[in-house]
């Protein structure tokens, strides 16, 4: 999984074949129960919006034990961060770098080859969303 580069397009804007390689991935059973810690309740209120917004994304469910800690520790430091007086850019880019980990962000989603959908389902006679979307937009006149 790549972590540095342009963010890659999602899976149908890809063209090209695929290889093995790329294509190949390595598996391991999963812990069998994943619960979040409880939030600090001294955490920064901007911290909190995180924790809690963690609770509602789709990434989680993804997370391990692991994850909820790193997050957690996230948490703290984005607490320390916005209660010090002084802040540095280099403790910003750290809190950042946690965030990207735990695929806080889309783009941090798709360099790890994670894609959340949204209210695409496919109408009955088969096209998606977006087309009848466009549809409705070209009936309007202006398309």
């Amino acid at each position: 999984m790549g972590s540095r580069g342009p963010i890659p397009k999602r899976s149908e804007q890809r063209m090209g074949n695929r290889t093995k390689k790329e294509l190949a991935t390595d598996k391991a059973p999963a812990a069998a129960d994943v619960t979040a810690p409880a939030p600090d309740p001294d955490w920064h209120p901007i911290a909190r919006m995180y924790w809690d917004s963690f609770h509602g994304s789709g990434q989680v469910r993804f997370w391990e034990p692991s994850d909820w800690v790193a997050a957690f520790d996230a948490m703290e430091e984005i607490t320390q961060y916005k209660n010090a007086g002084r802040r540095s850019s280099q403790m910003r880019a750290a809190i950042d770098s946690i965030l990207a980990r735990l695929a806080v962000t889309d783009g941090d989603r798709r360099r790890l080859r994670i894609e959340l959908t949204r209210g695409l389902e496919e109408s009955e006679d088969g096209s998606g969303a977006e087309v009848t979307l466009l549809d409705e937009y070209r009936d309007t006149g202006y398309g």
